[in-house]
């Protein structure tokens, strides 16, 4: 559908060469194929069933992935190492050269992966609760911490940079922002905030771009991405482009009629996006005050329906 978008193409051969390359793409493809072939000419000493048992649920976790991206959670790929594992144990002899070393070696970095990211997954979420909890200052060195910490995930930097915002740390800010748009340039959110830190050091041009980028990303699902377009605009004095993002913002997001926001038949997210559509309609209402034309009553009345 062309009103959502995804960062993620849910297909693990298409992810693969999206971000492996085609070389990465077919040495793997090697390395299976020679394990395949090599495992079937003997017989392990192991039970058959618990073999066949762990290949049927890679067999069918890579065809569901064929319309997903299951791969990138850890358990399956510690499930496909565990079968190489039960596929090279004692009475198997593979004929590829030092084929047990590598196996060991990726054993040893996927063991590295996963506690790297378990280590910073405890930082994340011990960092977001003493964020609920009002500690911003603790909550902040934790999250830049977990953001510092290897791999790099755009949610983690991206929320260190929020709170980085938020205690006006701007050059942490900007660097974790900036860190946040290259571990994933196709985020809307990162490309928002990087504009945010770009507008306070006063980059009002490269602003201008970010802030236009996180809205082609993603114009249908996030109207506050127009509402903060709009505002850089405002209050550095371009009303009439400010007039025109919020032209583009009340068209895509008409959303509820007056009837169906007063029976109070939506839900929080529906709630929460109301309340940024009323912010729209104010600032049109402001914009039409401003060049002297009609019309901004009946927008502070859309917004104080949707406020309610």
């Amino acid at each position: 559908s062309l009103e959502f978008f995804s960062s993620d193409v849910h297909n693990v051969l298409l992810q693969f060469l999206a971000e492996g390359g085609l070389v990465s793409t077919f040495f793997a493809g090697l390395f299976l194929f020679f394990f395949f072939k090599e495992s079937r000419r003997t017989e392990s000493l192991l039970p058959s069933y618990l073999i066949y048992g762990v290949e049927a649920s890679i067999v069918g976790a890579f065809l569901h992935s064929l319309m997903d991206f299951d791969w990138l959670y850890p358990s399956l790929v510690a499930l496909l190492f565990f079968w190489l594992g039960l596929r090279s144990s004692p009475g198997l002899r593979i004929s590829f050269p030092y084929f047990r070393w590598i196996l060991l070696a990726f054993a040893f970095l996927l063991f590295v992966l996963v506690s790297s990211m378990m280590y910073k997954d405890a930082l994340y979420r011990k960092g977001l609760k003493e964020w609920k909890e009002g500690r911003q200052e603790v909550a902040f060195s934790l999250l830049k911490r977990a953001s510092a910490f290897p791999p790099p995930h755009t949610l983690v930097s991206l929320d260190a940079a929020k709170m980085a915002y938020l205690l006006k740390k701007n050059e942490e800010g900007l660097t974790l922002a900036r860190k946040s748009v290259a571990s994933n340039p196709a985020h809307p959110v990162a490309h928002q905030i990087y504009a945010q830190f770009l507008w306070r050091f006063g980059d009002l041009t490269q602003a201008e771009q970010e802030f236009r980028k996180a809205v082609l990303l993603d114009p249908w699902n996030r109207p506050y991405l127009y509402r903060d377009l709009a505002l850089f605009y405002l209050q550095n004095g371009k009303i009439f482009q400010a007039d025109e993002v919020l032209e583009e913002a009340l068209k895509r997001y008409p959303f509820h009629t007056r009837e169906e926001v007063n029976s109070y038949r939506l839900n929080w997210q529906d709630m929460q996006m109301n309340q940024v559509i009323a912010e729209l309609h104010l600032l049109k209402a402001l914009i039409l005050e401003k060049t002297g034309r009609t019309g901004a009553e009946e927008h502070r009345q859309w917004a104080e329906t949707l406020q309610k």
